[in-house]
């Protein structure tokens, strides 16, 4: 292990034990699906046997990239910072699994989510862009984002394209 992977492990494990009654937290991976061209795994933080949010991603096929899927966190613990956690834990996995790259689209993932007050959406995604640049992200090449575009209306996903965001784990 390199330097720093041992200080990206060390500050994990600091942010775990300063969550609150780190005995009764945890953090569980579940494979959803496998297989080359369709897999998923998701992540989920759980403090006293309560979800409290997950991360779910993909890896791209052929390459050591993954797509972050969602991030979501329950309404009643946000703003305590366990979305930064989650991204953490996450990230420091994706690297364990040697990725080099890891794409996500901002968006905020509502599981009922109301989709006529387009104001509300589009501040929760700034809100997420600003969160995911804290955490290293950078907005991707206008090319990408183009391919990006194709790729979701091929795919029938109502996303915009124009906040991809990557973040370079080498």
């Amino acid at each position: 292990m390199n330097m720093t992977r041992v200080l990206k492990l060390l500050l994990s494990l600091i942010l775990l034990f300063s969550l609150p009654c780190f005995s009764q937290t945890s953090f569980k991976i579940d494979r959803l699906k496998s297989g080359i061209f369709n897999n998923r795994t998701k992540i989920s933080l759980t403090i006293h046997g309560k979800t409290i949010g997950f991360a779910s991603f993909t890896k791209i096929p052929f390459f050591s990239y993954y797509a972050l899927h969602s991030l979501y966190v329950y309404p009643q613990y946000r703003n305590k910072g366990f979305g930064s956690k989650i991204m953490t834990y996450t990230e420091n996995y994706l690297q364990s699994m040697k990725a080099q790259r890891i794409y996500i689209q901002p968006g905020p993932f509502e599981i009922n989510r109301d989709i006529s007050n387009n104001n509300s959406y589009n501040t929760k995604t700034k809100q997420l862009v600003k969160l995911y640049r804290k955490l290293g992200y950078k907005l991707c090449h206008r090319i990408t984002q183009f391919f990006a575009r194709v790729v979701y209306r091929c795919m029938g996903i109502d996303e915009n394209a124009d906040y991809l965001m990557v973040k370079n784990m080498e």
